[in-house]
Order: structure tokens, then C-alpha cells, then sequence
């Protein structure tokens, strides 16, 4: 039995894996020219970032109008064309080059923390996938047609190098149906590298979750970073070099999309804060809605726990009023502020209807909210 290392992992998962713990330029084009492997690099920070050359036949398998190198071989020097076109996965301490993050998935690893166990593998683990492998490869063969013709809508992150990277796996996703659209296109949006640049889509996106979950339209600054913190799955905890979040980064990434504080009142405190409308054009623009799911496989009925798709989790119809009360106080929104007369309202009024309360437009963009 061994620890799960990632390429032995995906040496048994993937299409004649390939794993080499360090390799020339030259054996790369020609190895997938020959074998047409997916190609698994071990030990990458030992060799890789002072190799100009095999960072470039790397790089020019990126897309597959450039996926060539070009040699001469033989006493005539006869120019002959490589094929550097395949999958490949690259491990390494560290971070990649610049060229090829760009052109990466980046998956980042932790070391193991005490007291945590991980299962471990069998020394037959890639000869126990071979049917996995023979499953993957017919539905691959069933709907290779279906993949050519699919184009995803991919969520906007500011990087077309991205955009590319992510387009092959959503239509994967988007042709097998089901959860799969909503999973990866999360993943995508979870799995951001951590620059300015490309985390601005994640952070818009867990700044609307918390606007709706929380039923306001205006929240301080402080009260909105406790609340992007407190988002386990969400880089905002480890932000800043293991620091966290603060105003001031908050302030900073909003700032491309001129998005920015003022001070506001709410209930009894007055203090910077955020407003939703501020956020409507970036929310717009870069949070595009997820496509449908595809129609090629029919979306199948979840019966666990005996709940489907025509069953309610509850026919307690108070249970949205508790829950958005309890989580307005959580904010220590006890009261709105009516502008239009000047005067605050306690938020448990039954004389003024909710929406107008919570200063939606209409009750139907307030019903909507709910339902989303």
C-alpha cells in the first residue's frame, strides 16, 4: 500500500498514461508523436523553470493549430513536423511558469496536517481502473460528435487563456447533464489562481450569494468581509498570505469593476458600507446565468432520502420570514431605513409588506429573490 500521490492517481485514470520524473524537449515531441500518451511530468520544480526550450514545447501544445515542433533529422537534415498535441498534467513544489499557468487547470495541493489519514493505494490501483478507463473511453466515443458541435457559455474571468482551458471540461459536463453544468462551472469559479485579475468573478459571485442569502440591500464593510471570511470553500479566510481578507484588500479588488464604499446608515450604526445597486452592472456582466441543462441525457429524478423533483423539503410556509429575520439580525440589521419618508421602521412591522420593507422594486423581483 502507498499515499495517494496525484500522477499515480491519474496514471490509473487516464487514457494511456504516461509518467516520467523528468524528461528532454526532444522526448516529449516525439513520445507523443509516437505514443499519443497522456503525458504525466513528475518532479517538474527540479528541471522545468530553467529549460527554456521544453517550456515551449510545452506551451505550443496548448491549442491544436500550434501543436507542432519542427526538426531536422537525418544526414540531409530533412525538416520533419512533431506533434506536441495531448493531454498533459505537470507536478511540482511551487508554482508554474508564467506561460504555462496561463495555459493550466492549476490544482494546489496541501501537505497532509496532523491528525489527518488519507486512503492509501493499492500497488494494482492503475490495473483495478482498466474498466473505469474502457467507460470513459466508449462514452467518449459515443458523444465525440455531440462534443465537436457543443460551444459553453464559460463565465467570464477577465482571461481568455482561461476561457480556452475551461471550454473542453464544460462541454464534457454540459453533454452529461444532470449536476455535472452547475459543478464544473463552480469548480471553475473556485479553483481561480488568486490574482486580481481572475478572482474578481469568484469574489462578485460569493458577494451576491451573501446579498440574497441575507435578503438586504445594503451592508457594511466589515459585515461583509466577516461574511466572505467565513466562507470555508472560498479563498477569502487565507487571503493575503495566510492573513484574511480585509477592508482594505476588499476595497482593492472591487476597484476594477468601480464598485466603492460610502458611508451609510443602518438600522442604529453608521459606518462604510456597500450597496446592492452598486453591484448590478458587475453583476451582470460577469456573473453570466448558467446555460440549461443539455438536453442529450435526460436528467434523472433524485430519490435520495425519498425526496424528487415534485417533492417540498418542507411545507412549513414561515419558515423563509424566520430565516431571513434570524440572518438580518446576524448583521445586526435590526431596522431599515425608509428613505423616501425619513424614518426607520422595525423590521417585524406587519402594517408595511415585506418587499417594500426590504426595499425591493416590485414583490415580484422580491418573490424571484426568494425563489433563487
Amino acid at each position: 500500500m502507498r499515499e495517494n500521490y496525484p500522477l499515480e492517481i491519474l496514471q490509473g485514470l487516464a487514457n494511456k498514461g504516461l509518467t516520467a520524473s523528468n524528461i528532454s524537449p526532444a522526448a516529449v515531441f516525439r513520445t507523443i508523436e509516437k505514443y499519443g500518451p497522456t503525458l504525466l511530468v513528475d518532479e517538474a520544480d527540479t528541471f522545468l523553470k530553467d529549460n527554456d526550450e521544453l517550456r515551449g514545447v510545452l506551451n505550443s501544445g496548448h491549442t491544436r493549430t500550434s501543436a507542432f515542433v519542427v526538426r531536422v533529422q537525418g544526414d540531409d537534415h530533412e525538416p520533419v513536423k512533431f506533434s506536441t498535441w495531448g493531454p498533459k498534467a505537470v507536478a511540482m513544489i511551487g508554482n508554474l511558469p508564467d506561460t504555462l499557468h496561463d495555459r493550466s487547470v492549476v490544482v494546489s495541493l496541501r501537505r497532509k496536517a496532523p491528525g489527518e489519514t488519507v486512503s492509501r493505494l493499492d500497488v494494482d490501483f492503475e490495473n483495478k481502473c482498466i474498466e473505469f478507463r474502457r467507460a470513459c473511453r466508449r462514452w467518449a466515443d459515443d458523444n465525440m460528435d455531440a462534443l465537436r458541435e457543443t460551444t459553453p457559455d464559460v463565465p467570464q474571468t477577465n482571461n481568455d487563456r482561461m476561457t480556452d482551458n475551461w471550454m473542453p471540461l464544460l462541454a464534457i459536463a454540459d453533454i452529461a447533464g444532470g449536476d455535472w453544468p452547475e459543478l464544473m462551472r463552480k469548480s471553475m469559479l473556485g479553483m481561480l489562481d488568486g490574482s486580481d485579475e481572475s478572482i474578481g468573478p469568484k469574489l462578485l459571485m460569493d458577494i451576491q450569494e451573501i446579498f440574497k442569502s441575507h435578503l438586504v440591500e445594503r451592508i457594511f464593510s466589515d459585515d461583509l468581509v466577516e461574511a466572505l471570511t467565513a466562507k470555508k470553500e472560498s479563498p477569502w479566510c487565507d487571503w493575503n498570505r495566510g492573513k484574511g481578507l480585509t477592508q482594505n484588500g476588499l476595497a482593492r479588488l472591487l476597484k476594477p469593476f468601480s464598485i466603492y464604499s460610502k458611508t451609510m446608515r443602518i438600522g442604529e450604526g453608521r459606518r462604510n458600507g456597500y450597496s446592492l445597486d452598486r453591484f448590478k452592472d458587475a453583476f451582470q456582466r460577469y456573473i453570466p446565468p448558467l446555460p440549461p441543462v443539455s438536453s442529450v441525457t435526460t436528467r434523472q429524478t433524485n430519490n435520495i432520502s425519498d425526496i424528487d423533483d415534485n417533492k417540498t423539503v418542507t411545507n412549513n410556509n414561515d419558515v423563509t420570514d424566520e430565516k431571513q429575520l434570524k440572518l438580518l439580525e446576524s448583521f445586526n440589521c435590526h431596522h431599515v431605513t425608509d428613505e423616501r419618508e425619513g424614518t426607520e421602521k422595525g423590521i417585524k412591522e406587519t402594517d408595511v409588506p415585506e418587499w417594500k420593507r426590504l426595499k425591493f422594486d416590485s414583490e415580484a423581483d422580491y418573490l424571484k429573490m426568494i425563489e433563487n
